[in-house]
């Protein structure tokens, strides 16, 4: 009898080492502030249809969500820490004339939260480890949001 509490013991013991070992190991995850360089350029991007915060959009009525054609759905945005937006255009051709640039040129100013990207300004809304949305102001036009998330 005693060599059964001695083994339940034992395996006891390696069950709650295993699982601290598994807390360690998150603690190590590596935190990315929110408007940094880190959160724009550590992953890729993708266009999304949902809003994962609304909270920072202008006013009701003052804006619109940019669109996305099928044709977009498999894009990828990388932007590079020497100020480079590179385009992966997906398996999908885009219609004759809609294609884009593979690649463009992007400044950014974290204090005014705003980004320059190929000579057009855009106000940062959100700038997180996993959203990223920005909108355009069109004249006598409500804003333009555009809204990407990692895949």
């Amino acid at each position: 009898m005693s060599i059964v509490k001695y083994l339940l013991l034992g395996l006891s013991f390696f069950v709650i080492m295993s699982c601290k070992k598994d807390k360690e190991e998150d603690e190590a995850v590596v935190v990315v502030k929110d408007f940094t360089m880190e959160a724009l350029t550590s992953k890729s991007w993708k266009q999304v249809t949902v809003d994962g915060n609304p909270s920072v959009n202008p006013p009701a009525g003052t804006y619109l969500y940019m669109s996305i054609g099928n044709w977009e759905r498999d894009d990828r945005v990388n932007f590079t820490t020497d100020n480079k937006v590179l385009y992966n255009y997906g398996s999908w051709a885009a219609p004759a004339g809609l294609e884009g640039p593979a690649t463009n040129i992007y400044t950014i100013n974290l204090a005014n939260k705003t980004i320059n990207i190929g000579g057009e300004t855009f106000q940062l809304l959100d700038l997180s480890a996993t959203r990223l949305k920005y909108s355009r102001y069109v004249a006598n036009n409500p804003s333009l949001i555009f809204m990407f998330e990692h895949p």
